[in-house]
């Protein structure tokens, strides 16, 4: 009797054990997903200077500008896919844009935040948050209609 409590106590502790390990390395370990370059840079002007960026790093800033994290991934995959068929429109043939050059080629106001702002927004959410995003938009490809 006393060797099963002993038994009992020791497989209840170990379950706990592995338990909380498995659920403390969920929340240190996020996944990271990585965007393939689509080859066109965006220069956005900072306080600081300019600042030069690959278009698939530049879209979750124009997406999240008018959408929030909290909204449903099919959303967000959609709003992927249009945003890179607009501006992909306005680059037609340059490799190269900057932001107001953008804003002139569609005629209108591209909104954008910076990864910044979206840092100081989500604070401790930060880095789950970004990995969504990611992972969101890895899903998309180079996806455009």
């Amino acid at each position: 009797m006393k060797l099963q409590k002993q038994v009992l106590i020791t497989f209840f502790i170990l379950t706990l054990i592995c338990t909380l390990a498995l659920l403390w390395g969920h929340n240190q370990s996020l996944p990271s997903y990585e965007i393939t370059p689509i080859g066109k840079t965006v220069i956005l002007n900072d306080n600081s200077g300019d600042i030069s960026m690959d278009l698939e790093e530049f879209l979750p800033l124009a997406v999240l500008a008018v959408w929030d994290i909290s909204e449903n991934d099919e959303l967000l995959k959609m709003q992927f896919v249009i945003t890179r068929t607009w501006l992909l429109n306005c680059f037609q043939d340059k490799h190269t844009m900057t932001l107001a050059e953008l804003n002139a080629q569609s005629q209108m106001q591209i909104p954008c935040v910076s990864y910044r702002e979206l840092k100081e927004k989500w604070e401790d959410c930060y880095i789950e948050n970004y990995n969504r995003l990611r992972w969101l938009q890895s899903l998309t490809g180079h996806e455009i209609i």
